[in-house]
């Protein structure tokens, strides 16, 4: 490859970084301060815990360092989220189908993990986020029985767990969300 078209080729990757919403890029920089590269953030991870399993999956997730984001219908979750010292909450309205305007979070949303406490609360979550992203979504669920209702609302993965331990999501997860550098 020519000297030119290297030229080009970084111009155009760095002037495209540039162009990005702030949360997609993130400068990093060396000890003298001079900007050294860039790197490109991965996707949050959107995770709705209203039962004990998901809180402790999000404290694993939380303890591992990986970046996401939790989902919840109401203010006392919400305040109950933040006082566990989750940063990033979206709250969605889940009570009438279609009732308000859809909400576009603020960050970019990978994969999202949704913990069953009721059949119509995480149906109107798939509902809401299937089109916030085309990552994986996975279901927890301790029920064997609205598998197929979950997958036919845009589910990826429905996962059945008597406990709701799914701590080998963990692996799986950091392994397909990694930062990339440019």
């Amino acid at each position: 490859m020519s000297l030119s078209k290297q030229a080009f080729l970084c111009f155009f990757y760095m002037h495209a970084i540039d162009s990005l919403p702030h949360f997609y890029a993130v400068r990093r920089y060396n000890e003298s301060g001079k900007e050294a590269m860039k790197v490109m953030q991965s996707d949050l991870l959107l995770i709705a815990a209203p039962t004990k399993a998901g809180e402790d999956f999000m404290k694993q997730i939380k303890l591992s360092g990986f970046p996401f984001i939790a989902l919840t219908n109401n203010k006392m979750e919400k305040l109950k989220l933040e006082g566990q010292g989750v940063k990033k909450i979206i709250q969605v309205d889940t009570s009438v189908p279609g009732s308000s305007t859809p909400i576009i979070p603020d960050y970019p949303i990978g994969n999202i993990i949704l913990f069953e406490e009721s059949l119509t609360l995480c149906c109107r979550y798939i509902q809401i986020c299937r089109s916030w992203t085309s990552g994986s979504m996975y279901v927890i669920t301790q029920s064997v029985n609205p598998r197929l209702i979950y997958k036919g609302l845009g589910a990826d993965y429905v996962i059945y767990s008597k406990n709701g331990d799914v701590k080998f999501l963990l692996s799986t997860l950091l392994q397909t969300n990694k930062l990339g550098t440019v």
